[in-house]
């Protein structure tokens, strides 16, 4: 099953590592309710429901099945799964040994600046100078927004992820 995800990636994100229940509120005060790690909003909204108050209200009205923040100290690559990962010298698939190396839990270097050795050519390239047909990038955090309906996208919507994020880049991707 196949389903269309929408992320946000800030311009900077140094300043939003490790303040992920911080951002989480600010979306709560607008009325999108964000999880994070610790999944603390489902439990507030349970909380709620048992208190008969009501919850914040959005001024977006679109269908998505969750929405999240996601990312890592040492980055991930955004969107999650990347198909048509290929070599930036000789253009040959190299997404087997991307996913190896950024599996590579071990390595002290982060992702953007990890070294793929094409299996064609021989050449070494950083993760973020790969090719692919679809946008990627790599972030410490980020916004997704899973299994959205295209034709029902409310685009006003990164305008309150950049009131809340600053700046981003938009990415939409099919994934499987």
């Amino acid at each position: 099953m196949a389903e269309v995800s929408k992320y946000f990636v800030p311009e900077d994100d140094a300043d939003l590592v490790g303040k992920e229940r911080e951002i989480a509120e600010a979306f709560w005060n607008v009325g999108l309710f964000v999880v994070t790690q610790d999944r603390f909003v489902y439990q507030r909204i349970e909380e709620w429901k048992k208190q008969g108050r009501p919850l914040p209200a959005s001024v977006h009205n679109f269908p998505f099945a969750e929405m999240g923040l996601g990312g890592s100290p040492s980055y991930d690559p955004v969107p999650n799964s990347i198909y048509d990962l290929s070599c930036p010298k000789c253009g040959a698939e190299i997404a087997e040994e991307a996913y190896e190396a950024w599996g590579d839990e071990e390595s002290n270097i982060a992702l953007p600046q990890r070294e793929i050795v094409c299996p064609s050519c021989h050449v070494a390239s950083k993760s973020i100078t790969l090719k692919s047909q679809d946008p990627f990038t790599f972030s410490r955090l980020y916004l997704w927004v899973a299994d959205i309906e295209t034709d029902e996208w409310d685009s006003s919507f990164k305008a309150t992820v950049e009131g809340i994020l600053g700046p981003c880049q938009e990415i939409t991707a099919w994934e499987t």
